[in-house]
């Protein structure tokens, strides 16, 4: 199919196009050359886009529910209120992304390189980032009720005030962090590599150490 005059289709060359509030549902762009691209309030519920390059691309207030987006490359891309409610983001690069106040319940986000990258407000409920790296990025009002970080590699980052309840540390490595205000009620933390970081004033109780 043809949007705004581009071909869609797997590995298309679609780099600095412009589809703005476009509907691209359940397309397939596989592989596809997306790098600074504006998707803007663009539909892309359901598309595949594994492995596609999309670099620096702007995907502000964009709907990319149920998307599968394994192995790909948003690096340094903008994401800022984006709906990725259940989308697919295994072994995705996310390195230097915005992602502030982005919807991720229930994604899956295992193994995803997040370093660096802004989640201020984001909404993790019951995310699975399992063995992501998520160091030096932050996560500063987030909602990371229940999700699984089992393994997870978060050094210096900032996850100050947030909300952990019911959420698996285990085996994370948080060294150097900030976790002042942070709400970990029975939160199990076994096994993880804890040195320098900052529970000031952090709700602890139950928590399995």
């Amino acid at each position: 199919m043809k949007v705004n005059g581009y071909e869609i289709e797997p590995g298309a060359n679609l780099a600095n196009a412009n589809f703005e509030g476009a509907d691209l549902a359940g397309a397939n762009l596989e592989g596809a050359n997306l790098r600074f691209a504006n998707l803007t309030g663009a539909n892309l519920a359901g598309c595949n886009l594994r492995n596609a390059a999309l670099q620096q691309a702007v995907f502000i207030g964009a709907d990319l529910r149920n998307t599968v987006l394994v192995r790909a490359n948003f690096e340094g891309a903008d994401l800022k209120d984006a709906n990725l409610e259940r989308a697919n983001l295994t072994s995705a690069n996310m390195t230097e992304a915005s992602l502030k106040r982005v919807n991720l319940t229930s994604a899956i986000l295992v193994e995803a390189n997040l370093l660096s990258v802004d989640l201020t407000g984001a909404g993790l409920l019951r995310a699975d980032l399992t063995e992501a790296v998520l160091s030096r990025s932050a996560l500063v009002g987030a909602n990371l009720k229940d999700a699984n970080f089992e393994g997870a590699v978060l050094i210096r980052a900032n996850l100050e005030g947030v909300d952990l309840r019911g959420a698996n540390l285990k085996g994370t490595v948080l060294k150097g962090s900030n976790l002042r205000e942070a709400i970990l009620p029975g939160v199990d933390l076994s096994n993880a590599a804890l040195s320098g970081v900052r529970f000031t004033g952090a709700i602890l109780e139950n928590v399995i150490w």
